[in-house]
């Protein structure tokens, strides 16, 4: 029988795609529980990724940092999966750096669990297909944001790709105004005003 953050992963997975029960229920069995301090890496800039994560509570973000300047690139908030995924995928040195936003607890594979599942199995080749496929559609989305709305239409956007992060009575709990800017291509003064704006008309 699967543990509790066992089968919620089976269950995210069960969601995307039919897959034969027995490799689900292997590839799940396979997890390892690992926990994350609020602001430790998961991987850092020239590091290769060898590790899959499902995080089960809190929150990751994806950055940058040039001249020691601090890039937010992308999160990933709980019940999703979370690597440097062109690292892991080219064992090539991750450009960017993977830190926990908060405590957090996650399952652990090794990347081959799942890149070795795919190269046997059509069923894991398509879920394979699936996650590279919505990641290249979340980040044109996000570029055509950047490109085509205006400050406000860019939060907008991040309130929408991610609620359970943005739409906390007080967002500053789990994600800083900083980071947020970051990752809109804004100054911090500027989200404040969309964010006080927002507020009065809501």
């Amino acid at each position: 029988m699967l543990e509790p953050h066992q089968q919620q992963v089976k269950t995210f997975l069960g969601n995307l795609i039919l897959l034969p029960e027995a490799e689900l229920s292997s590839f799940c069995a396979d997890a390892q529980l690992r926990s994350y301090s609020k602001g430790q890496d998961f991987i850092r800039a020239g590091e290769i990724c060898q590790e899959l994560l499902f995080i089960h509570e809190g929150a990751f973000r994806y950055y940058l940092l040039t001249d020691d300047k601090d890039h937010t690139k992308d999160f990933s908030p709980e019940g999703t999966f979370c690597t440097a995924f062109t690292s892991l995928v080219t064992r090539k040195p991750s450009a960017i750096y993977i830190a926990a936003l908060e405590d957090a607890e996650v399952s652990v594979w090794p990347g081959e669990a799942f890149t070795k599942r795919a190269e046997t199995s059509l069923a894991w080749q398509k879920l394979f297909r699936l996650f590279a496929q919505g990641l290249y559609i979340r980040k044109e989305q996000r570029e055509i944001s950047l490109l085509a709305d205006d400050a406000k239409g860019r939060y907008l956007h991040f309130q929408k790709t991610f609620p359970s992060l943005a739409n906390f009575k007080d967002v500053e709990e789990r994600i800083t105004q900083h980071m947020i800017a970051s990752y809109l291509g804004l100054t911090p003064e500027t989200l404040s005003r969309v964010r006080r704006e927002l507020k009065k008309s809501s």
